[in-house]
């Protein structure tokens, strides 16, 4: 059975969702689900009857045993936990009836959903239910964590731009340093200078086709790369979430940041040619401040390879504040403290218009397979071509889907 999603009609991109034992509508992730917004319809004997069972909590459904709306496990022959969808004139739009209390509908209030005696025409009882797995192309990456008892120095990044002198309007800074490469750059075999706090490290690896270039006339043309990541840590039932900005640029004059790389960037507002980048905040306290791509507090169209070194992404020192991730929560702590505990991390672009699939050199991939075939043919096909092809990734069962809008890492 595909996991769903239900999406209330008076509230645009929220999602019936159940958090810390509430059912609530929440605006998704930059329009990614979280998974405790996703349902399961378990189909029953009469037409359009379900039971509605949360993903990730098991054996908890929605019922109305008690009169309240909640979410808990009950045994499969309670009438309270049927739903009847009733289908709108919109597509896959549904009032959700109680099949035993007749007149319950679902509704959503002030951010919290509940079952009563609604009005089926007001739009708080109109559900949007919509497939996960048809929103959003999925794209495994490989997630290697690092376990340190003690502080440990290691080998530094390939080039720091801190290092670079320049004058700040008031003084000179690094006024005895040159202003060449060699200065910048790490040497071979340099003794370790960069120094890992004791803990846990995340690092992930992204996928291998943003690490390829496509050549484009003069040009070789690198894809932008996730720069929205969700991480989300469970220890002992308990669940902790972060959001790493991978591409934020902390303000000129930042000096000595210990959690975030130099980066080189300079703009008219300041004469620091480099800036520090990449930040973490608790789910919590992030909202998206760049969704059209055009604030500058933020690098636009980020790549594998940074400002053009080769191993930027794929090793650590490199990146360790932009596709990184340090447990701070973890520092000091025995390793047998950490047994059992677990952290995925899930990544996305801030700006859709950055996405792999949103990419007009895709769309050109696309139309060179199309080249030579009848222009009436349905272009779904050549999509999911170009993105097997160009990228490597094969999307399962896909010859009655729609090509994805957005993809997930």
């Amino acid at each position: 059975m595909v996991n769903k999603r239900i999406a209330n009609v008076s509230e645009p991109e929220t999602y019936l969702t159940f958090e810390a034992g509430q059912l609530i509508v929440k605006e998704a992730l930059s329009k990614i689900e979280f998974r405790e917004s996703e349902w399961i319809f378990e189909p029953l004997g009469p037409e359009n009857t379900f039971r509605i069972k949360h993903r990730i909590e098991e054996g908890h459904y929605l019922h109305v045993e008690t009169e309240t709306l909640a979410c808990e496990p009950i045994h499969r022959g309670a009438n309270s936990s049927y739903w009847i969808l009733e289908p709108l004139p919109t597509f896959d739009t549904f009032t959700i009836r109680n099949f035993w209390r007749k007149n319950f509908y679902l509704y959503q209030q002030d951010g919290r959903v509940l079952a009563g005696a609604a009005d089926p025409q007001a739009l708080n009882t109109h559900w949007h239910i919509e497939d996960v797995a048809t929103n959003f192309l999925m794209v495994p990456v490989h997630l290697d964590a690092l376990w340190l008892a003690h502080d440990q120095a290691v080998s530094a990044s390939m080039a720091d731009f801190s290092r670079l002198p320049y004058f700040d309007g008031q003084r000179d800074i690094n006024p005895n340093t040159p202003n060449i490469s060699e200065e910048v750059l790490t040497p071979a075999l340099q003794p370790p200078q960069l120094y890992l706090k004791s803990g846990l490290h995340l690092h992930w690896a992204l996928p291998d086709a943003l690490h390829h270039g496509v050549q484009m006339k003069n040009k070789l043309h690198f894809f932008s790369v996730p720069d929205r990541w969700l991480v989300t840590k469970t220890a002992n039932g308990v669940k902790q979430q972060w959001v790493v900005e991978s591409n934020y640029l902390h303000p000129p004059g930042d000096r000595e940041l210990e959690a975030a790389i130099s980066y080189p960037y300079q703009d008219a507002s300041h004469p620091q040619p480099f800036r520090y980048m990449g930040r973490k905040l608790p789910l919590s306290e992030w909202t998206e401040n760049d969704a059209l791509g055009n604030n500058p507090s933020y690098l636009h169209d980020l790549t594998a390879f940074g400002y053009g070194e080769p191993t930027f992404a794929s090793f650590y020192p490199n990146c360790h504040s932009v596709f990184g991730f340090y447990d701070k929560d973890s520092a000091d702590k025995p390793i047998q403290e950490m047994k059992g505990v677990q952290y995925e991390v899930l990544g996305w672009h801030s700006a859709a218009g950055s996405d792999v699939l949103q990419d007009s050199r895709f769309q050109t991939k696309v139309d060179d397979l199309k080249t030579g075939h009848q222009a009436t043919l349905a272009t779904s096909p050549y999509q999911f071509e170009a993105l097997k092809s160009g990228m490597g990734w094969i999307a399962v069962s896909y010859t009655h889907l729609t090509l994805p809008t957005k993809r997930i890492v």
